[in-house]
């Protein structure tokens, strides 16, 4: 079965989406774009990609430091970082748009 979408509910739609996020302040929306960012690195992330951003941004440990502790190449903990941010990038891409 095709589904017609009419023009005229997506921009009535869009338009009370956008006005939603307008009311927030600032403070609100850093919190929503923080509780967001959570989760994706909770949900969207592997398990390795959790731990070196958790070591990496959170413990701030450097790559030397990380890979010492993990007993593996710097290069592979810092193509793990890289593949999580490209990962966190897809994921929250709107949210970063939105946010200025």
């Amino acid at each position: 079965m095709k589904r017609i979408i009419s023009l005229e509910k997506f921009v009535s739609d869009e338009l009370s989406y956008r006005s939603f996020f307008e009311e927030e302040d600032e403070q609100a929306r850093r919190e929503r774009l923080i509780k967001r960012l959570n989760d994706v690195i909770a949900h969207e992330l592997t398990d390795g990609q959790r731990r070196l951003v958790e070591m990496y941004y959170f413990g701030q440990k450097n790559i030397p430091q990380i890979a010492g502790e993990l007993k593996v190449n710097r290069s592979t903990v810092s193509r793990g970082l890289k593949r999580a941010r490209i990962r966190i990038g897809r994921c929250m891409g709107y949210d970063f748009k939105t946010y200025r």
